[in-house]
């Protein structure tokens, strides 16, 4: 059964002709495809792959290209849906189907460093339910880790921009029942500069944050702060700051955090080195110490 479409469309240059660098144009499907395959997977299985032709319960086909400004257009098919998630023969405006719209958006717009993105208001209660009827545990933790899995194929999506220059910008957008909703974010050379250059700080700052997500295995996270907008920041322990008493101080601001949001002892300090954008847009933090903020 059809769940979702997700079409791709360039603009701009060659694209308003009705045509693109075929290569480029080969390497930004394969980019799609693998976005959402490894977003699709998490939400039908419960875990993150990191090969896109690993997805499950689900296939993904490309419709012919469409005239206009050039555009591809990707159709997620749930194998078995009925029998997995209830569904019988509903049409496409489905609980999966806002779910899988929800993530992917998330996935696309954290990849780009968008500040509007919330996942309170995006995927948490969406999430709290399907965890129920499924008996899963998906949390943002595991989003933010396709997040980093999906970083190369989003700039992959941008080749047809920064490559070939044969297209000035591109953009997502989801059909859902008869509805179509923009997944945010557009594509362009500043996402593209976002994605591909990094510039690290030489001095050490100290920032007051809250820990939203965090993995035991990687020592990688996510943090926020009203200090830099709207969206949460990825960071990554260094040296000291894997000690197990630092580690402690960060799963006891992501459990207090998740209890009451607006608990203020749900706050740590860190020390850490920023890494930017070519043009000075946060991309993470680099963490070498972590302690409790002065009363």
């Amino acid at each position: 059964m059809s769940i979702l479409e997700v079409s791709l469309t360039y603009s701009g240059q060659d694209a308003d002709r009705n045509i693109l660098e075929m290569y480029d144009l080969a390497q930004a499907v394969l980019g799609l495809q693998r976005t959402l395959a490894l977003t699709t997977h998490l939400i039908l299985n419960n875990k993150v792959i990191t090969q896109a032709p690993a997805l499950k319960n689900a296939d993904i086909y490309i419709e012919p290209f469409e005239a206009g400004s050039f555009k591809s257009k990707a159709i997620i098919m749930v194998a078995g849906a009925s029998a997995l998630y209830h569904l019988g023969t509903a049409p496409k405006d489905t609980p999966l189907g806002h779910l899988i719209y929800s993530g992917y958006s998330y996935v696309i717009s954290e990849a780009l460093g968008i500040d509007e993105v919330n996942y309170d208001e995006t995927l948490q209660q969406q999430l709290k339910q399907h965890n129920e009827e499924q008996g899963f545990n998906l949390d943002q933790s595991r989003f933010d880790s396709v997040v980093e899995k999906c970083e190369n194929s989003v700039l992959n999506m941008h080749r047809p921009i920064y490559k070939s220059k044969s297209a000035s910008s591109g953009k997502l957008e989801c059909k859902l029942g008869g509805r179509r909703i923009p997944v945010k974010g557009v594509l362009n050379y500043s996402t593209y500069e976002y994605l591909s250059e990094s510039v690290q700080s030489e001095i050490p700052q100290k920032i007051k944050v809250k820990v939203t997500s965090y993995n035991i295995n990687s020592y990688k996270g996510r943090l926020f702060s009203p200090e830099f907008g709207n969206r949460t920041i990825p960071f990554t322990l260094e040296g000291d700051a894997k000690f197990a008493s630092k580690v402690s101080l960060i799963t006891s601001s992501l459990s207090i955090g998740a209890r009451n949001r607006d608990a203020a002892d749900s706050f740590v300090e860190m020390t850490c080195l920023k890494i930017s954008s070519s043009t000075g847009r946060l991309k993470a933090f680099i963490v070498f110490d972590v302690t409790s903020p002065e009363k």
